[in-house]
């Protein structure tokens, strides 16, 4: 494809002079052979634009073109980029083809607020939503939060936002308790990285962070791995009364992109955004939820709240339609959960709750 492009380009050309013919005196020579790198310059240059303008193209249409390839830098996402809307994708379908499961749908009895057929409850005897985040192995903590939200198994639908396991001291009891009380799970960057070894999937690398996961890898239970195994990229809640539509994710996703569509290693690692909306573990740039908080205030209807961890570094950080649950508990923050419950009236309120933890790291 490129090598025909060339060949269209060149024919584009003005024909060679004589002083450029096989003929030519030596010096002529040298001159030709200038020419002709000018001329490969000049295919080389307009071959470039036309991949980033065909790139523009995918990524959301034309008339972003010139934003992709002269875009100002920045920390701010410019005008034109907000309106991104039905923008192709990152990694299309890629969840699938790399074995994750994407969604997994709350049962309309389990959201607050509403009945075993979906109409709105209100009784004051629904169940509770209890979203939990990072706890990396804290176990301690994690009973503590337990006890302090008075969990009830047969109540309350309880999800853990990722990060479970990992840099802690009882991450395996941490997995044990889950399961025994019947814990959904959303997928973390660190669930991915022991499931990867437990695997054999991921390369060998050096380092004593590398040999502490391998080690945690081959702990694991057949048991254990098959139930992390099992923890979707993202749980979703439809239609809370009164709030919309829930999303619980690891670390975040871009707005304006179908959940079909999202990168999967972005939604457990992604902490800001670039001025192309494109997300990064890093945390120059916008952070990806005041982008969605931005995005949601604009819309009059049908708004999405995502619940998420992994950005130990902003802590708790509840907005309204964004709430961040890392509060750091492994280096002595506190372990945090969101709950949603409806009262007699029907409508849906929400808490947050949190315990103190030790320092296990510095």
């Amino acid at each position: 494809m490129l090598e025909k492009n060339a060949q269209d380009l060149y024919s584009l050309l003005p024909p060679p002079t004589p002083s450029q013919s096989p003929t030519a005196s030596p010096a002529t020579s040298r001159g030709s052979r200038a020419f002709s790198k000018i001329k490969l310059g000049l295919i080389a240059s307009v071959l470039a634009i036309s991949t980033v303008w065909a790139y523009s193209r995918l990524a959301g249409g034309c008339h972003h073109g010139a934003a992709l390839m002269f875009g100002g830098g920045g920390n701010e996402l410019e005008d034109d980029a907000l309106e991104v809307g039905d923008y192709a994708g990152l990694n299309l379908g890629l969840s699938e083809r790399l074995g994750y499961t994407l969604v997994k749908d709350i049962p309309s009895e389990n959201i607050p607020g509403r009945g075993k057929n979906g109409v709105q409850k209100g009784d004051g005897d629904d169940k509770r939503l209890i979203v939990v985040g990072d706890i990396h192995g804290m176990f301690d903590e994690f009973q503590s939060l337990l006890d302090k939200v008075s969990y009830d198994s047969e109540r309350d639908y309880l999800i853990l936002a990722g990060d479970i396991i990992s840099k802690g001291p009882d991450s395996l009891a941490v997995l044990d308790l889950a399961r025994k009380i019947g814990a959904h799970c959303v997928r973390g960057n660190h669930e991915d990285k022991i499931l990867l070894h437990y695997h054999n999937i991921q390369r060998r690398k050096r380092g004593h962070h590398r040999a502490v996961e391998r080690k945690l890898a081959k702990s694991l239970s057949k048991k254990q791995a098959k139930w992390l195994d099992a923890c979707p990229l993202v749980v979703r809640a439809k239609k809370v009364p009164g709030l919309g539509q829930y999303y619980i994710v690891h670390a975040g996703l871009v707005h304006g992109i179908g959940l079909e569509s999202q990168d999967p290693l972005a939604i457990m690692t992604m902490r800001s955004l670039n001025h192309h909306l494109v997300p990064s573990p890093k945390q120059t740039g916008m952070h990806w939820a005041k982008y969605w908080n931005k995005m949601e205030r604009k819309k009059t209807h049908d708004h999405t709240t995502v619940v998420y961890g992994h950005y130990a570094a902003e802590g708790l950080d509840i907005h309204h339609y964004t709430k961040g649950l890392d509060s750091n508990c492994v280096r002595g923050g506190k372990l945090s959960a969101y709950i949603l419950e409806a009262n007699k009236d029907g409508r849906v309120g929400e808490d947050v709750v949190s315990v103190r933890c030790r320092a296990y790291l510095d």
